[in-house]
């Protein structure tokens, strides 16, 4: 490919491709089955630094950049999309960003490690796209604020010990009256439902998360009062360029399997790449994943430049989620009636594509960010 990469982001991928093929492939079949993650790859993810990998190594993370980041998203979410979620960064983002440095040391090294785990809390069942809408609040009391409402997809809630929460601490205004709050799931009246029933994503379950005159002390409040709107803004920006990777990684992997796939599997006498209609569809894989890994590098090129990075994120992550599903759905065709069976990846691959084009802001809020930034 055209992108020149040093020698070590290729030594960071050499290390993610190694941990995914060795340490989580083997894992992939029966915990897809079981419905959930099993924590100690995540524990594993940690030791190689895959995990918390834009954390300072001051607080135990890997110390890396964001463009380190999406090649580690890429090369899991090859083998398993489910353990590229787990590496996404949006409360460790949260902390980094926007912490004190009492809530980084608190938290950041616990979460890095693996040893906690960690969920964001943004949706509500009536505001998906429209946070500025949500109901759910945090009054002020002494020494602390006291939360409730519902919180809705919140991915990984069931095994978090943490998750940062979106609330009103000011419901008269929309945007303007947000604050995010930490909050331990071991608080009273934190209620975590069963997990929904999704059409993918089998090994990453996703909750709606009850708060009941949850109490949380000052020290809990993330960035500043009424500022959780900008605060989750910027972390998405750099969030929708670990989730653009992810879908990278999705296309990827269904791309590569779709080659070793025809060229092993024999009809009519002959290996189908043979076939011009086979062939035709690899072609327009290899241009869609190329083109994914243009978008995402340079995003995070740029995101690591102090360059604006917005609308170049809001692009690979519109473009990528799209892509993974089209790919995605064209392996499965390669694959004929064995891409409909759990026996081979891609079945997996199409079903988490799906979801790509949904998480971290929808393809249409995508197109929205994108318009806005070239005509307003």
């Amino acid at each position: 490919m055209a992108i020149d990469l040093s020698g070590e982001y290729e030594a960071v991928r050499q290390t993610a491709r190694d941990v995914a093929q060795n340490e989580l492939q083997p894992l992939v079949d029966e915990w897809e089955q079981r419905g959930e993650f099993p924590k100690e790859a995540i524990r594993t993810l940690a030791e190689y630094d895959l995990r918390g990998a834009q954390v300072p190594i001051e607080y135990d993370g890997g110390g890396m950049d964001m463009l380190s980041h999406a090649i580690v998203m890429e090369e899991v979410s090859k083998i398993w999309p489910s353990a590229g979620m787990k590496l996404d960064e949006g409360l460790l983002r949260f902390i980094r960003l926007f912490g004190t440095e009492e809530q980084k040391e608190k938290w950041l090294p616990g979460l890095s490690s693996g040893e906690l785990l960690d969920a964001i809390a943004l949706s509500e069942p009536d505001h998906g796209s429209d946070l500025a809408g949500i109901t759910s609040t945090a009054e002020r009391v002494e020494n602390g604020y006291v939360l409730n409402g519902n919180k809705m997809w919140v991915t990984g809630g069931g095994a978090a010990d943490l998750i940062a929460v979106a609330v009103k601490t000011n419901p008269g205004e929309r945007h303007r009256g947000i604050s995010i709050f930490l909050v331990p799931t071991d608080s009273d009246g934190v209620d975590v439902q069963e997990p929904e029933d999704l059409m993918g994503y089998h090994a990453s379950n996703t909750h709606e998360v009850l708060l009941n005159d949850v109490f949380v002390s000052e020290e809990n409040l993330l960035g500043k009062e009424n500022k959780g709107f900008y605060h989750t803004m910027e972390m998405l920006g750099e969030n929708r360029i670990a989730v653009a990777a992810r879908g990278l990684g999705v296309a990827a992997g269904a791309y590569e399997e779709s080659i070793s796939y025809a060229s092993n599997r024999s009809q009519f006498d002959q290996p189908i790449k043979q076939f011009q209609a086979i062939r035709h569809k690899i072609a327009n894989m290899a241009i869609k994943v190329e083109n994914c890994r243009h978008l995402v590098y340079n995003a995070a090129k740029r995101c690591d430049s102090g360059e604006e990075f917005e609308t170049e994120a809001a692009m690979a992550k519109l473009y990528t989620s799209e892509s993974a599903q089209e790919v995605a759905s064209q392996a499965v065709q390669v694959h004929g009636g064995y891409g409909y069976t759990r026996d081979f990846p891609v079945e997996m691959h199409y079903r988490d594509a799906k979801g790509l084009e949904i998480y971290e802001g929808t393809s249409e809020i995508q197109r929205n960010i994108i318009s806005d930034r070239i005509l307003d």
